[in-house]
Formats: structure tokens, sequence, C-alpha cells
């Protein structure tokens, strides 16, 4: 499967439903997450908002999900040290340097978050002998790390290995305290990529009486869709300014709706507003009047028909709300996407699942057998005597694939 991958693999321990048995499993460029309630694809996610943490407060997801015990592994009666650990990929002159990013936790008897290790390392190291195979080491709260420093001889650079004179909050990721990027890229590199690379949509409420459906503010961002799509009208209006875009937002609307004319935007008293005009009819619909689920398909559009989208996207269960003839377009509008960014979506569907009959390797079957969450991604050629015959929806919801309640 060809596209973006900018999180190559993942390994969760001993985090939320995750275990100590849990195995490391590749990222592709569109990863589907199936399985019953409870068996840990949401969890998944809430593991990646980690990272994104990290970038400027690590324990804000921790506090706001109940606090450290909650993220904890359950599965004993002691505080186990939960393990989050990435490779992402970084590109440079030279080549594609893959690197490791892991941080370990626990809490302290009165139940406060607690730091034991942060680890930047060269994934690779072990096959280049003689190069610096680290870039940062918690070490216990004595942090260790390659700067960047100028050679002696000529006018390049080399990293050098240095203990960190400044002193570290225990209680955050160095991510968020080291700022200079002419002396430390890697860090740099890797907190701006957390920062603003990877994007959440979780949890979206168009209710009739949504402040959302007003005319919004136009101070508030207007690139990229924020995670509760209270700017939905702005970021619609910088899209639809790009001819093509907007052609492709009205193109995809109308398969939503047919009787979608246009998307306009205008701008009254400070704020912008969106209006549908219809076919036939000789004024607009304000989006105060918008159905739910129209407002949710739009809210995707802006999403995966972004010109320069973020290289991850994280979406819960895309399917709600929506009419089964439209999931089946916001699969393709998935499949498409991923040639662009990497997409990690969880989902109830079966219209959904039964669109990737043709990349069942983007399907990743989340189950709980025991007291942990198991991953396994679908394998095409041992599924292919099945595909010739079946749907892979079909082999879903007959049990064939895992990922059921029974």
């Amino acid at each position: 499967m060809d596209g973006r991958r900018f999180i190559q693999t993942i390994r969760l321990e001993n985090l939320l439903s995750y275990g100590p048995d849990t195995e490391e499993i590749d990222l592709l460029p569109l990863n589907v997450l199936i399985g019953p309630n409870g068996s840990g694809k949401s969890n998944l996610i809430e593991a990646l908002s980690l990272l994104e943490a990290a970038s400027h407060n690590l324990q804000r997801p921790i506090q706001v999900g109940g606090g450290i015990r909650e993220w904890l592994w359950k599965g004993t009666d002691r505080f186990p040290t939960a393990i989050l650990e990435v490779t992402i990929e970084h590109e440079n002159r030279l080549d594609t340097l893959p690197i490791k990013y892991r941080i370990s936790f626990t809490g302290d008897g009165s139940g406060r978050f607690v730091l034991k290790d942060e680890r930047v390392e060269d994934s690779k190291s072990a096959k280049r002998p003689g190069k610096i195979n680290f870039y940062y080491r918690y070490q216990e709260g004595s942090p260790i790390l390659n700067a960047k420093v100028p050679a002696k001889r000529g006018n390049g650079h080399k990293l050098q290995e240095r203990e960190l004179g400044e002193k570290l909050s225990h209680e955050q990721s160095v991510l968020s305290q080291i700022r200079d990027p002419d002396v430390y890229p890697i860090l740099a590199f890797i907190t701006d990529r957390f920062r603003t690379g990877i994007h959440f949509y979780r949890e979206w409420d168009f209710g009739r009486y949504n402040s959302y459906r007003a005319p919004m503010p136009i101070d508030l961002p207007s690139y990229y869709l924020l995670e509760d799509a209270s700017n939905l009208s702005l970021v619609l209006a910088n899209l639809i300014n790009n001819p093509t875009v907007r052609d492709t937002i009205t193109s995809e609307l109308r398969l939503f709706f047919p009787q979608a004319d246009a998307i306009v935007p205008t701008i009254q008293e400070g704020a912008v507003k969106i209006d549908l005009h219809e076919k036939g009819l000789k004024h607009p619909i304000s989006m105060v009047r918008f159905p739910d689920g129209m407002l949710r398909y739009l809210s995707l559009l802006t999403i995966l028909c972004h010109p320069d989208p973020p290289p991850v996207i994280c979406i819960e269960e895309p399917e709600i709300g929506l009419h089964p003839d439209v999931i089946i377009e916001v699969a393709r509008l998935l499949k498409e996407a991923s040639s662009k960014s990497q997409i990690i979506v969880t989902t109830h569907s079966d219209i959904l699942v039964d669109t990737l009959t043709d990349t069942p390797e983007a399907l990743i079957v989340c189950e709980k057998p025991t007291t942990s969450t198991q991953l396994n991604r679908l394998d095409k050629d041992k599924l292919k005597p099945w595909l010739e015959k079946y749907r892979l929806g079909d082999l879903w919801t007959s049990g064939q694939l895992g990922g059921n309640r029974w």
C-alpha cells in the first residue's frame, strides 16, 4: 500500500487496555481499526494523543482522561510502567532516517505522574557502526543528549554527546523544554511534527442549537479543522478560495446531496457564515438549518480533501450519522487521502470495511481475549481464497476475521 507513513511502527505496553504482552505493529498509510466495544480501538488513538501532548504538556490528556491510574494497565495490583514507543520518518538531504521515540511513565503512591524514561534514538544505529545512535536519553533524571556543534575542520557540523546543564522538569517531556533547532535539530523536528502534524477528530456535536452553526468569528484558525469542528465555517471559506479545492468539495457534496449547487461563504459584521445554494431555490439555506449529517460530511471533506494535509489524521467512527450510500464515498475519500497523509480510523461499519476488499491489509483487528488488547493486521495473501468468493464486510460480520462480540 503506497502513501505516507510518518508513524512506521508503534508499541504499547501497560498503557490503557494494552498489557505487557502487546507486540509492536506496523502502521500503513491507511489503518482501519475494527473490533467490539471495549477492545482498545480508541485507546490506540488515545495513546497517540500523548505524542501530540509531549510537545507542550504531556500530562494534559492524562489529567482530563481520569488521572494517571486510569492510564495504566489494570492487570496488576502495582503501578506498572507504561511504555509508548514509535518509529517515525525523518527526511534529510541524504536519505530517510527513521527515528525511534520512546517514553515511559508510571504513578507513585499518591497517584502522581512519574516520568521513568524518555529516549530519542536512531532506529538504524545497530546497522551503522560508529554512528551516533541516540539523540536524547533521560537516564532516570540524568539526561544526556547530542548537540550539533561546529566541526573542528571545515565548515560542517557534527553531533557531540553532552550532559544537559539545564534543569528539566521530571513531569514533562524534553520536547516541551528544549527549543533550539540549531543545536538540537532532531528534537526540534520531532517537537514540531508532534505539535502540528498529528490531528485528532473524535467528538463532533452538531445538534440543532450548537453554536458552531452560527456565523463564526474571523479570528479563529482557518487552515485546519479543529478537533471539535468549531472553526468549520472558516476552514470551508479558506478552502473554497482555491478553485480546484472548491470544485472538489462541491462535486463531493453533490454525492451526499445531489441538489447542492454551491457552498458560498460570506462575511457579516466580522464573522463568517456559510450558505448552501440549492438547485431550483431562489434563496440560499443557512448553516443553521443544515442537517447534522451534512455538517459531518462537510467536516470530513475539509479534512480529507485538504490540499496540504497534516502527516497524521486520526478519526473516530467517520460513518456516524451518515446514510449507508455516503459511507461508501467516505471510504473512498479515506483511501485517496492516505496518499498524502497517514490515516488512522476506528469504525463499526461493515459497509466501510467492505470497500476495503481490495486492500484488506488496511484493516487492524482489535480484540481483548483476556485482560489485554491484541492487534492483528489482516494478511492479504492468506485471505485471497476467501476474497475470491466473499466481500470483506461479509467475512467480518460472519466472524471469520475476528473482532466480533462472540
